[in-house]
């Protein structure tokens, strides 16, 4: 599913917007300074402004692993929360928006999420808003069942 949710944000998010995985959550805040070359600075600084000067002007989206809810026959609930993270409330605002486009299903463009909640979190120096989707995979085997036969 994580697949098909990058595809999805890479074709709605400047090129220049990182989707970090779940295996890269903390790439941002051990970002260390690097010079031209891309070489870590000696002496640099490190952390998520520096991620934000040097990878990510505009802001990155941070996705973590689903989880799922209820089991329902053909149908599995889940959950997937996908962060929103940037130097400013605008930034954030408008990644925030194209992620929802990309994501969120709507009467003429259903798909298999629903933005759930959403929660705006301004610190001093960036915004992170926490995005909710329930998540419906319809149709998938049960690997479980599966595995027993």
């Amino acid at each position: 599913m994580l697949d098909q949710i990058a595809s999805r944000l890479r074709a709605a998010l400047p090129g220049s917007v990182p989707i970090l995985r779940p295996l890269q959550l903390l790439d941002a805040a051990d970002w260390l300074e690097v010079d031209e070359a891309g070489d870590p600075l000696p002496e640099g600084r490190s952390g998520l402004q520096v991620y934000f000067e040097q990878r990510a002007p505009l802001g990155y989206v941070q996705l973590y692993h689903g989880q799922l809810e209820v089991r329902d026959g053909p149908k599995d609930l889940g959950r997937l929360q996908i962060d929103v993270m940037a130097p400013s409330l605008g930034h954030a605002q408008a990644l925030d928006g194209r992620v929802r486009g990309a994501l969120d299903t709507t009467p003429v463009r259903p798909t298999p999420f629903k933005l759930n909640s959403c929660q705006v979190l301004e610190e001093i120096d960036h915004t992170r808003i926490v995005l909710i989707f329930e998540t419906r995979d319809i149709g998938v085997p049960d690997v479980r069942q599966s595995a027993e036969h």
